[in-house]
């Protein structure tokens, strides 16, 4: 075979393997690069979602990181209503990072600690979501990006909330535990870590029902420990201790001045306990300089949005009956610019008194 035949063939042969390997055009005219990017955004778009359920999620602004810390942040979606869903973050190993969906105040927080800039002190409280869970490399600096010589990465954080506040988070826990504790304690990018303890069903005969049913609060991280108490039979009355605990929360019983099913178990902490013990009283609660933390995570209701001392509701009022599991968090700072209208988005109950605090739906994300 002669060189120019060979050529020839070679030639026919490069045309015919070219012709076998033309990619697969994409729909609607895109480009295979077109059809990645447009799969990779749906992606990101996905996984930020799945820092909260759609009550936050579904109408949020989605966001995605800066390519490196201190870069410029991308939105991938515009949203309608004030929260930023962001997917986890790129700056540490697959699957450490996790989504998580913030309002404008945690916001502020995260473009400053993205920046690593201080973080001025907030006056008004903020509320971050990580439903999925999450992950980090330190409990005591917010700027690094790997573990330092005496820490490790934390992972497979349960599903949590956080909350920034301008109260003294002093008194809480250093340590990552299924019950509050305090997160960059030393800084001013310093908040709660709230896990979401759901509470489980019991088998246990021998249990006393209204113990049993107190500790549907919340889950055993909270209630089995917590001292068990029951309300005074009529409004200014004693309380009664059912069960002593050592961890320092209490867990109540449904409110026996509501019809059946309105009033709902609730586990609550020091600061709680006071707050209750001053509305069952129909005294003033004096304002709080730390923040409370109570759990209704098998739901609740109740008579009035706007008066903490009424067992009937008003004449413009209705029951507020089934709302979803919850959590109700008493900080100082302005609660003006939460709604004051019972909805999965967090709002402000009795908002004109000094028993106002903040109403947390837990909306999980779907599977």
């Amino acid at each position: 075979m002669s060189r120019l035949t060979i050529a020839i063939t070679v030639l026919m042969l490069l045309a015919l393997l070219s012709a076998a390997c033309v990619p697969i055009q994409a729909p609607s005219g895109a480009s295979s690069t077109e059809t990645s990017s447009a799969e990779t955004l749906d992606a990101k778009i996905a996984e930020a979602m799945r820092g909260a359920g759609p009550p936050i999620s579904a109408e949020a602004t989605i966001m995605d990181w800066p390519p490196e810390m201190g870069g410029e942040w991308t939105v991938l979606r515009e949203g309608t209503n004030g929260w930023t869903c962001l997917p986890g973050m790129p700056y540490y190993p697959e699957g450490i990072g996790r989504p998580m969906c913030i309002d404008e105040v945690w916001l502020d927080f995260m473009k400053a600690r993205i920046a690593g800039e201080e973080f001025a002190p907030v006056t008004k409280p903020g509320v971050a979501y990580m439903l999925a869970g999450g992950g980090g490399p330190s409990i005591v600096d917010p700027f690094v990006t790997e573990p330092g010589p005496d820490e490790e990465w934390i992972v497979d954080a349960p599903p949590h909330m956080m909350i920034l506040t301008p109260g003294d988070v002093s008194g809480y826990s250093r340590t990552p535990s299924p019950q509050p504790w305090a997160m960059f304690p030393d800084t001013s990018f310093k908040h709660l870590m709230l896990a979401v303890p759901m509470p489980v069903e019991t088998d246990d005969a021998s249990l006393d029902p209204k113990i049993a049913e107190a500790m549907r609060g919340a889950g055993p991280p909270i209630s089995a420990e917590a001292t068990i108490m029951d309300w005074p039979p009529e409004m200014g009355g004693e309380w009664t201790v059912l069960r002593e605990g050592t961890n320092g929360w209490t867990c109540l019983p449904g409110m026996p001045y509501y019809p059946e099913g309105i009033g709902r178990p609730m586990c609550i902490d020091e600061v709680w306990l006071a707050f209750m013990k001053a509305r069952i009283a129909g005294e003033e609660f004096a304002p709080v300089t730390k923040p409370g933390v109570a759990y209704m995570l098998a739901g609740g209701g109740g008579p009035s949005i706007v008066d903490p001392f009424v067992t009937e509701p008003g004449p413009d009022e209705e029951w507020i009956i089934d709302a979803p599991p919850h959590m109700m968090i008493l900080t100082p700072g302005d609660l003006s610019g939460y709604s004051r209208t019972p909805g999965p988005q967090p709002w402000a109950m009795f908002p004109d008194t000094s028993f106002a605090h903040i109403m947390l739906a837990i909306p999980m994300p779907a599977q």
